[in-house]
């Protein structure tokens, strides 16, 4: 998880570790997480470390002088969107407890209201993820178009 980038970018490695501890912490410290599915919780504590060596390597071909920022902004915003599908598959299967999911008094107070607002908001996600993703899709369409014209 660390030592792909450059020495400059040693506190940026240790500031996912440290958020990717206290993550942790503050998903077993509540006990209706214990209840929680092994997927969600497993999905949530592999968040931090994939969003890492996704910086990590993109922040490593940035420093080896790689041209290519539409690219980036491509695969930025195509992992974004990878993010949002698999968030909105795992909302509805999330249950109510005060550290995962979306947590206001109303959601906290009824169970019923809290998976109607999950299931919901899961379809939010999902749906955005696959715009998000079509967008994607023609920003690269985009950039390869320009490359070519570059490249002639």
């Amino acid at each position: 998880m660390v030592g792909i980038t450059s020495i400059k970018d040693k506190w940026t490695n240790m500031f996912f570790i440290v958020a990717y501890f206290v993550h942790v912490i503050i998903i077993f410290y509540d006990k209706k997480n214990r209840q929680q599915s092994r997927n969600v919780i497993g999905m949530t504590i592999w968040l931090i470390p994939i969003m890492t060596l996704l910086y990590n390597g993109m922040a490593r071909l940035t420093h080896i002088g790689a041209e290519t920022e539409d690219l980036f902004l491509a695969l930025i915003y195509y992992g974004t969107s990878l993010l949002f599908i698999v968030i909105g598959n795992y909302l509805p299967k999330i249950k109510q407890n005060n550290t995962i999911g979306i947590r206001i008094v109303l959601t906290l107070q009824d169970e019923e209201n809290w998976n109607a607002t999950h299931s919901f908001s899961g379809r939010i996600w999902g749906t955005s993820g696959i715009l998000c993703m079509l967008c994607t899709l023609h920003l690269i369409k985009t950039v390869s178009k320009e490359a070519c014209i570059k490249a002639k």
